[in-house]
């Protein structure tokens, strides 16, 4: 079945990301999500040691809601509220958040393990590689919302399934999750394999169809890097960087990427050999 052998591909290919990353020395591509890391903790830590914490909740009860000011500690309250909203989404989202942010180095990534496992060279001008880092991120917003929507859909089935929850083999919450980690999987594993589907400058709609065609590959590269960040820190700091190579070499089982037409030829020496 086609869709098991692409599940061998999705989840063969991270060994042979770990094989590819000691051999080429890639560790400086990890510096970015330490820093990125160290962004997340020291923020995270001011949100809310120095705003939540000093803020003096008891006074929102003697609150005039009817004047609203930047003055006032109403304005103060709904800003915070605001900061917290978005902290929590930060949470709720961090898997994409974290690809969001780093999609600028990610790109590179992709494109350098090309290059090491092919020989293409893909010389790109800086307009060419902010259109690029453009697409990526529309199409990563575009995942975030389907997903999004998926988990409100199944939120909806799992209130239909509330009154037989006591027949479930296992508990609404542990069942939640399961079906979160499925759905985020798909999208998350879309989101990988698009770094070399841009670089063969396919169309979104394209790049649709081929993750849909190989959704066994999509769902082992996705559901690795969602397992991830059952570590937090772990996490953040590897996950990016290993599922990127990882996706990079499983496309390559499926497409002969030294075929890019919009590649230079593969020099003769110093190419890498085909991952087995």
């Amino acid at each position: 079945m086609k869709f098991i052998k692409h599940l061998y591909i999705g989840y063969a290919s991270y060994w042979q990301a770990i094989r590819f990353i000691i051999k080429h020395n890639m560790w400086l591509y990890f510096i970015v999500p330490v820093i990125l890391l160290v962004g997340i903790y020291f923020g995270g830590e001011y949100v809310f040691d120095e705003m939540v914490k000093n803020f003096d909740f008891s006074r929102v009860k003697d609150l005039d809601f009817s004047d609203l000011s930047e003055s006032d500690e109403l304005y103060r309250l709904l800003f915070l509220s605001l900061e917290i909203l978005a902290v929590f989404i930060a949470v709720k989202l961090g898997n994409y958040v974290v690809l969001n942010v780093l999609t600028p180095m990610l790109t590179m990534l992709s494109t350098k393990t090309d290059t090491l496992l092919t020989g293409n060279r893909f010389p790109i001008t800086t307009r060419q590689y902010f259109q690029d880092i453009g697409r990526a991120l529309r199409l990563q917003f575009r995942n975030m919302l389907i997903f999004v929507g998926w988990i409100a859909v199944w939120y909806l089935i799992s209130l239909v399934l509330l009154p037989f929850e006591d027949m479930l083999p296992v508990s609404k919450v542990v069942l939640n999750k399961i079906a979160i980690f499925l759905i985020g999987a798909y999208f998350f594993g879309f989101t990988l394999l698009d770094y070399t589907n841009e670089r063969r400058r396919l169309t979104i709609a394209e790049s649709i169809k081929f993750v849909r065609k190989h959704a066994g590959i999509a769902w082992a590269l996705g559901s690795v890097y969602s397992a991830f960040f059952f570590f937090p820190y772990v996490g953040v700091v590897v996950a990016p960087v290993l599922c990127v190579v990882a996706a990079t070499l499983a496309t390559s089982k499926v497409v002969d990427l030294s075929k890019n037409p919009y590649a230079k030829p593969a020099k003769k020496k110093g190419v890498e050999k085909k991952e087995k």
